[in-house]
C-alpha cells in the first residue's frame, strides 16, 4: 500500500498458576518472566499493552525494567485503585509513533483502571487512541464499562481513531464456549456477551472476528480449563486497515493467558499538520 505505515499492537496478561503464581519486580533474576518479555519482544509490536502488572511499592522499577527489555523508549504504568496490580501501556516512540497525550482513568466505572494514549503517527492528522483494559469480574460492572465507552464514542465528534485492547474476562460476540466443565456462576459470566455487543454497536470492529481467526486464548491451564477469546483488540479503523492478527500458540504456555496482536496498515495524509486530542 503506497504511502501507509504500519502499527503492530499488541496484549498480554502473564499471570500464572502453580508454583510460578505472582510476579517479580526484577525481571533479569526470574526465568519465567524473562521468557515472556522475549515472547513480547519476538512479537516486534509497536504499542504494547500489559494487564495485572505488579504496583505493589517493591514493584515501583518494574515498568523501566519492562520497557528496557522490550526496547520501548516510551511507558506508563497506571495502577488500579482497587488492587496492586495495574496496567502497563508501551510504545516504541522515536520512529513512525510518538506519544502526544494520556487520558488514563482509574476511577469509576473502571474496576480495575483503563490505560490511554494518544499516538501521533508519522504522516496522519490525528492520532491514534490506544487503550488497554482488564475488565471487571462483575459481568453488570463490565457492561457499566462498555456503556462508558460507547456512550463517549457516539457523544464525541472529534475522538481519533481507536485501538483498544483488553482482557475482556467474557466470550466475544458470537461465540459459544464449552462450558461444562464450569461452575454454574462461572458459566453464566464468561458467556454473557451484551459488553461485547455494547462495543459492536458502538463501532469496535473485532479485528480477530473480522481475520477469521478464532482461536482461543485461554483454557489451556487445567485452573481455568474455558477455552475462549477472553483477550481481544479491538477498533474503530476499518476492516481494510487490518493487516495481520494472531493468538500466539507457544509449546510451552508461559502464562494461562495467551499473548494477541493484531497490525494495522494506516494510510498518510496528504497534509498532516498537528495532532489533536480530545479527552476521553
Amino acid at each position: 500500500m503506497p504511502n501507509a505505515v504500519t502499527v503492530r499492537v499488541g496484549l498480554y496478561n502473564p499471570s500464572r498458576t502453580g508454583p510460578d503464581v505472582g510476579y517479580h519486580a526484577d525481571p533479569d533474576g526470574e526465568a519465567p518472566m524473562r521468557e515472556q518479555l522475549a515472547l513480547l519482544a519476538s512479537l516486534e509490536l509497536d504499542l504494547v499493552g500489559i494487564v495485572q502488572v505488579p504496583c505493589a511499592p517493591d514493584d515501583l522499577d518494574c515498568g523501566p525494567r519492562v520497557a528496557d527489555r522490550l526496547e520501548m523508549a516510551w511507558h506508563a504504568v497506571i495502577p488500579s485503585p482497587f488492587y496492586d496490580h495495574g496496567i502497563a501501556v508501551l510504545a516504541r516512540t522515536g520512529g513512525n509513533l510518538e506519544v502526544v497525550a494520556e487520558h488514563h482513568q482509574t476511577g469509576k466505572p473502571w474496576a480495575h483502571c483503563l490505560a490511554a494514549i494518544d499516538v501521533r503517527v508519522k504522516g496522519r492528522r490525528l492520532p491514534l487512541r490506544f487503550l488497554v483494559g482488564h475488565a471487571a469480574t462483575s459481568p453488570t460492572a463490565r457492561l457499566t464499562e462498555a456503556e462508558h465507552l460507547a456512550t463517549h464514542l457516539e457523544s464525541t465528534a472529534d475522538t481519533p481513531d481507536i485501538v483498544y485492547a483488553a482482557d475482556f474476562r467474557a466470550a466475544a460476540l458470537g461465540e459459544s464456549p464449552d462450558t461444562s466443565r464450569a461452575s454454574a456462576d462461572h458459566a453464566a459470566a464468561i458467556t454473557d456477551t451484551r459488553p461485547a455487543a455494547v462495543l459492536h454497536r458502538a463501532g469496535l470492529l473485532d479485528v480477530g472476528e473480522a481475520t477469521s481467526d478464532h482461536a482461543p486464548t485461554i483454557g489451556h491451564d487445567p485452573a481455568d480449563p474455558v477455552a475462549y477469546r477472553r483477550h481481544r483488540i479491538h477498533s474503530t479503523l476499518p476492516a481494510s486497515a487490518v493487516t495481520g492478527h494472531g493468538i500466539v500458540d507457544e509449546d510451552r504456555p508461559l502464562s494461562r493467558h495467551r499473548p494477541v496482536w493484531a497490525q494495522f496498515t494506516l494510510d498518510v495524509d496528504d497534509d498532516p499538520g498537528d495532532p489533536r486530542a480530545s479527552r476521553l
